[in-house]
């Protein structure tokens, strides 16, 4: 390699060059290829699993009708789960914590 292709190759490696955001998704459809093939089940997925499979915006099976939510909508969402979370743990709280005193052997009396 001459000096002209070296620079050449710095210069493309400085504008994302082989190793920008493209070839993190191939590396990890790599390893989602390899685990998705050590547990393929041969008989339903006689073929194995390739990369290119793994990523998404290579693989228009994956593409859905639904719109895409936005990030307001994803908030939301999480915010809405997170409320019915903590209502669920706030509860079972209050009632471990009633069980500790009021435990089945030592029941308050109302006089």
């Amino acid at each position: 390699m001459g000096a002209l292709e070296f620079a050449e190759w710095r210069a493309f490696d400085r504008i994302g060059g082989m190793d920008g955001p493209d070839r993190a998704d191939r590396r990890i459809a790599l390893l989602a290829s390899l685990f998705a093939n050590a547990y393929r089940n041969p008989d339903a997925h006689p073929e194995p699993y390739s990369p290119d499979e793994m990523m998404a915006w290579l693989n228009p099976a994956w593409e859905t009708n639904e719109p895409r939510r936005t990030d307001g909508q994803i908030e939301a969402e999480l915010m809405q789960w997170a409320k019915v979370h903590n209502a669920i743990v706030t509860k079972r709280e209050a009632r471990a914590s009633r069980n500790a005193v009021n435990g089945p052997a030592c029941r308050q009396v109302e006089a």
